[in-house]
Parts: structure tokens; C-alpha cells; sequence
């Protein structure tokens, strides 16, 4: 699992994705990503590290790695490593172009990939507090919600609604986000437009 520094970087680069392969599987995610014992082999964060090389590739295996395992954040080691990692804020981060983190600037694609993970994290209180508490939050409701496609929109309404049953939801008063769901109110998918009502509903009170 090493990836000696002898090695030629197109060979590298060759295990970086197969280890990404690896964890993408259900079979052999909870082996490389741990048990939250000391022998761990904390892939996640290796993996999170490829992200800061300027590779849109890697980026993008970087970010479905993310987005797969948030797939079974109701497995608390998985949402503990997350959080450790600032997970939802590094989400934030990709999603805005935040100067101060290195490698590629996502593109559409993956900014579609960083909102689906930002949903599945949403069903975790304790991840949703930290998205909604970072100072770019709003930014990267707005940034989502601009792809102007029916999976970001309905990513953006999941996580929207989760948030806005904390008290925490405060810190979206006079934000894009808010605008985000009144915009939502005017267009035709359904599950959507009720998410934004239920989202409203949960911030007027």
C-alpha cells in the first residue's frame, strides 16, 4: 500500500487509482477505511490527500471515493473519520474554489458529486452542523443550485431541509441559501418544491 517515492509517478499514480477502486468497493471499504482501531490503515485520508494534486482526474476519484462512502454515513466510524477529516467543510471548499486548497478546480461534474455527498452527510447532525456553521456555506448552496440540473437541485433541497430542523439554521438568515429555496418554489419538480416549503416552514419558526 505504499507508494514509494522510487516509483515512476505514471506508476504511482496507476496504485493511487487502484486503491481508489478499492475502497469504491462495499467488499473492501471497511477493511481500508477502518474499524476506528489503532490499526487502521486510514485510506480516507491518503485519498483526500491525492485531491490537493493538480489533476482534475484524481480530483474526481478523490471526490467519489467521498461521495460512496457518505453513502453509509449512518455507520458511525465512517461519519467520526469524516468529521475528524472536516470532511463537509473540504465539500464546501471544492465546491466554491476556495483559493487556500490545493489541486484542480472542480468542474461541474464534480461540484454535482461534492452536492450528492453533502446530502447523504446532511442525515448526520452532527456533519450538517458543521456545513451550515462554515462561513461559505451559503455560497456553495447558491454555486450548487446555479448547475441548474434536476439532481444538484434536489441535492441541494435534501440538504437544505436536514439543516433546517437545527438550531443552527439561524446562520442562513439573509443568505443565497434562503434565496435558493424561495427560487426552488417556482419550478416544476415536485419533490423539490416540497422540500423548499418544508425547509421554509422548519425556518420561519
Amino acid at each position: 500500500l505504499t507508494l514509494s517515492s522510487s516509483c515512476s509517478e505514471l506508476s504511482r499514480e496507476a496504485r493511487r487509482k487502484a486503491l481508489c477502486n478499492f475502497v469504491m468497493s462495499g467488499e473492501f471499504r471497511e477493511v481500508l477505511v477502518g474499524h476506528g482501531g489503532n490499526d487502521d490503515l486510514y485510506l480516507l485520508a491518503a485519498i483526500l490527500e491525492l485531491a490537493k494534486i493538480e489533476l482534475l482526474e484524481l480530483l474526481a476519484i478523490s471526490i467519489r471515493v467521498i461521495y460512496n462512502i457518505s453513502c453509509e454515513v449512518s455507520n458511525p466510524v465512517y461519519a467520526k473519520k469524516f468529521e475528524t477529516l472536516a470532511v463537509p467543510q473540504l465539500l464546501i471548499a471544492r465546491i466554491t474554489h476556495n483559493k487556500f486548497i490545493n489541486g484542480a478546480r472542480a468542474n461541474n461534474e464534480i461540484k454535482l458529486m461534492c452536492s450528492m455527498a453533502m446530502a447523504n452527510l446532511s442525515f448526520n447532525k452532527d456533519l450538517a452542523k458543521h456545513m451550515i456553521l462554515d462561513k461559505s456555506f451559503a455560497d456553495a448552496c447558491e454555486s450548487v443550485y446555479k448547475l441548474r440540473n434536476d439532481e444538484s437541485l434536489y441535492c441541494i433541497n435534501t440538504f437544505l431541509f436536514n439543516i433546517s430542523f437545527l438550531e443552527e439554521c439561524i446562520e442562513m438568515h439573509d443568505s443565497a441559501a434562503v434565496n435558493v429555496l424561495v427560487d426552488t418554489l417556482s419550478g416544476t419538480l415536485i419533490n423539490c418544491t416540497q422540500l423548499a416549503v418544508a425547509s421554509l416552514t422548519n425556518l420561519s419558526l
